[in-house]
């Protein structure tokens, strides 16, 4: 029936563990087999609670990307998305040895193909804290639905599309409570909170409102060189070029693997085309962010450059930039 149900069908675990030289005892392949088959019912009939029972139980008694697909497709189904985003790329991240079941090879696939529909259906969201003690001091804590998250890798976190709790709490400070609502599709949602120091205590090593150098740029009231911006944008076009050039040239060696490498298994004499085009990939992505970036920033300048708008009070927030990566792609976010 289902892709599901015809790779639970066809596990192959007993030759496949003795290719690689593992020791499976018989009754815990039988019952992995029979928890997959049912687990890849349940899928087809939508009862995905089951199905995450099952799959996790069968992988439990035996590892197989099959039971790890249709995990991450349980997941996927409970809108559990941030976790079967992970599960996922752990099946994707897996090395499969030469004369892998077919199964296993097309588990791999199809998690591909899934992973990259889900990740547009994915928020992250980027919380940015005004005031207060320095974000990596323990008088800082900030949760999201009662988990900690850490402020100081300035990083965006992936979340369930819905509604957050948000609670930041520092010495000193007023706690900030907020619900906070991600929509169903990529992206970062940048949340601001300015603190509020508690009447009549003191603060704990409390951060300066504004540093000298922002202060310069947010105040160039009589005009100024265009110099900088000019560079930035002169740095993001040959970042973009030279990611769009390695990404052409990997994407060739990627089409010429594919024709030497049946069923997505290749020599030991392929592993140099192999490795230039993880290299060129990878250098691709970096072309990419920093030409994204050093736009943005070129962007920001520009708007600096004429001051502030009329009518805007010593309060307004400044323009920001912040980069973004993700599945097969990279760019800029900010704020005006």
């Amino acid at each position: 029936m289902l892709r599901a149900r015809a790779f639970a069908l066809t596990l192959f675990v007993t030759t496949f563990a003795a290719q690689i030289g593992e020791a499976v005892q018989p009754d815990a392949v039988s019952q992995a087999r029979e928890l997959g088959e049912k687990a890849a019912d349940a899928i087809d009939e939508h009862r995905y609670a089951d199905a995450l029972d099952l799959a996790t139980r069968a992988e439990a008694l035996y590892h197989a990307p099959t039971h790890v697909l249709m995990t991450g497709q349980a997941q996927e189904g409970l809108g559990r998305l941030t976790l079967a985003v992970e599960t996922y790329e752990r099946l994707l991240a897996e090395p499969l040895p030469p004369g892998s079941p077919s199964p296993f090879l097309q588990a791999q696939e199809t998690g591909k193909r899934q992973l990259r529909a889900l990740l547009a259906r994915v928020p992250s969201m980027l919380v940015n804290v005004q005031g207060g003690p320095p974000v990596e001091s323990d008088q800082m804590h900030v949760t999201v639905d009662g988990s900690p998250l850490a402020l100081h890798a300035g990083a965006a976190v992936r979340l369930d599309p819905g509604v957050h709790a948000l609670k930041v709490l520092a010495a000193g400070y007023l706690p900030v409570e907020r619900s906070v609502t991600l929509p169903e599709k990529g992206g970062v949602t940048v949340v601001e909170v300015a603190l509020q120091q508690e009447p009549g205590s003191e603060a704990v090593s409390p951060r300066p409102a504004a540093a000298p150098a922002e202060a310069k740029i947010e105040s160039p009231e009589r005009g100024g060189s265009p110099a900088p911006a000019i560079v930035a944008f002169g740095v993001g076009g040959a970042g973009i070029a030279v990611g769009a050039v390695a990404g052409i040239i990997s994407l060739g060696k990627v089409s010429e693997l594919s024709d030497r490498c049946p069923s997505n298994v290749c020599a030991p004499s392929e592993q140099s085309t192999i490795d230039s085009a993880r290299g060129l990939a990878t250098a691709s992505t970096v072309g990419f962010v920093v030409g994204a970036v050093a736009v943005g920033v070129g962007t920001t300048l520009l708007i600096l450059r004429h001051g502030p708008r009329a009518g805007a009070s010593g309060a307004s927030r400044p323009p920001a930039v912040a980069p973004w990566i993700g599945w097969g792609g990279a760019g800029i976010t900010g704020r005006f």
